[in-house]
């Protein structure tokens, strides 16, 4: 099984609800309802250290890296 991510590990990205953060994990799983192979989520950190896990389509850019 090949998985393509569109983000990749060190990415810093904002998020649509405008959080920022480093990409530090990613996952995905298969999709139930069929309409995509896997859904892909990102764990995404902040300065501060906290997180929130985002989907892909979640994330509304890349800023850094």
């Amino acid at each position: 099984m090949q998985i393509t991510y569109k983000f990749q590990l060190g990415d810093v990205v904002e998020t649509r609800r405008g959080e920022i953060g480093k990409i530090v994990l990613v996952s995905a799983c298969e999709s139930r309802d069929g309409r995509e192979d896997h859904y892909r989520t990102y764990k995404i950190v902040d300065d501060d250290g906290s997180h929130v896990w985002t989907p892909e389509f979640g994330i509304k850019r890349v800023i850094g890296w």
